[in-house]
């Protein structure tokens, strides 16, 4: 019971320690990294929302298939894909993201990790050109290896330009096993967490104002929490989830707020780290000389 009550302080003590962005982040624009398609609604929906709604453009970048989701077992994989998609395309629908600016890229689900080179690539031309304020993906910390390599392949394409947004990453799975666990050798979950609160680079969204907008983005997301019923029950945490997302995440998700932590970012080999340590890597700010068309910093981030 000491690690999941100790993982329960440390979330509790990085949400009052974070930097509240609610009422000044929207009008920047978003560049959202996802592993999966899901990711990028239970992560950043609310982040996603609050920029539309101010008028702020978000582009989302799926990166994997999604074709080797445990909650789907036994479907056909070509039919899971395309399943996997359509509700992507209706998720963003829901969180107001204009088609166009939706790109998934395809690679294959569960194996992120044996093509960071190209993803990194990918992303680092997206990012400059689409030119965000600010980008998003997964928490580098999460055990889910498709999760890691995301952050460790965003990091590197944001590191490698000559004028970075900002990056933060999203905790999605991380709470189930961080910062305690028989993963994290030598207490480096703790000094991770302990650093976290230290530096003061964690931000949050509330989810005032936002929640029916974010549950209606993560219904469409029907293969993976068995369809809206099934979410409003996961929500009150009466029952297990039958697939894919259990109870305790979905709820968080809903109930909010959203996290992000600010990574320092420094140049290295991609993977180099990631290989050794499924995706840990450290990194320090590039220097900041963000292009004129991008919006201007709010005084709080």
């Amino acid at each position: 019971m000491l690690a999941p009550r100790a993982r329960r302080v440390a979330r509790s003590l990085l949400g009052r320690r974070a930097v509240d962005v609610t009422q000044s982040i929207g009008p920047r624009s978003a560049l959202v990294v996802a592993p999966h398609p899901d990711d990028e609604t239970l992560g950043c929906g609310g982040r996603v929302l609050l920029a539309r709604r101010a008028g702020a453009r978000v582009t989302l970048v799926i990166l994997s298939d999604g074709g080797a989701s445990e909650a789907a077992d036994g479907t056909d994989r070509v039919a899971l894909v395309q399943t996997r998609s359509a509700e992507l395309a209706e998720a963003a629908t829901r969180l107001g993201v204009q088609p166009d600016d939706v790109h998934e890229l395809g690679y294959p689900d569960a194996a992120l990790i044996d093509h960071l080179a190209p993803i990194q690539a990918d992303l680092q031309r997206l990012i400059a050109a689409v030119n965000p304020d600010d980008v998003y993906v997964t928490c580098i910390q999460e055990w889910h290896p498709d999760h890691a390599a995301a952050a460790a392949a965003t990091r590197g394409a944001v590191a490698a330009l000559s004028h970075p947004p900002r990056l933060l990453e999203y905790p999605i799975w991380l709470w189930s096993d961080w910062p305690i666990s028989r993963r994290l050798v030598n207490g480096r979950g703790l000094w991770e967490c302990l650093m976290l609160l230290v530096s003061g680079r964690v931000e949050r969204i509330s989810l005032d104002g936002l929640t029916t907008d974010k549950r209606a983005a993560l219904a469409a997301y029907a293969s993976q929490i068995g369809g809206p019923r099934r979410l409003d029950e996961q929500d009150t945490g009466t029952e297990d989830a039958p697939v894919g997302l259990g109870p305790e995440l979905i709820a968080r998700t809903i109930a909010g707020p959203e996290l992000y932590f600010r990574p320092k970012l420094q140049r290295r080999p991609l993977g180099q780290r990631l290989l050794r340590r499924l995706g840990i890597g450290g990194h320090s700010d590039p220097p900041p000389a963000p292009p004129s068309q991008r919006s201007s910093a709010p005084s709080d981030i």
